[in-house]
């Protein structure tokens, strides 16, 4: 949630998993994965997931793909593009 303008989207189980998961893979390769390797590490579909990817970037939580296709993490809100609160699930 948003200090500064109130934005809020709920934090569901499964996107706070795909969020999870999204941070792990930076983790452990220094990038963030592309939507096919999002799916095959969470055995999902593309399309189920591309859901929780729009969401969570709404959100502020991860940023616009670059031309390569990697998704980008993020820390600020989508709507005024200040600092966001994680929401704990």
């Amino acid at each position: 949630m948003c200090r500064d303008c109130g934005q809020y989207t709920p934090m569901t189980r499964r996107r706070q998993a795909v969020l999870t998961a999204i941070r792990k893979f930076f983790t452990e390769h220094g990038h963030a994965p592309t939507l096919d390797e999002l799916s095959l590490l969470l055995d999902r579909s593309k399309p189920t997931l591309w859901g929780h990817v729009q969401e969570l970037r709404r959100s502020g939580f991860i940023a616009p793909a670059g031309s390569n296709g990697r998704l980008a993490l993020g820390d600020h809100c989508g709507k005024c593009g200040q600092s966001i609160e994680e929401e704990k699930v």
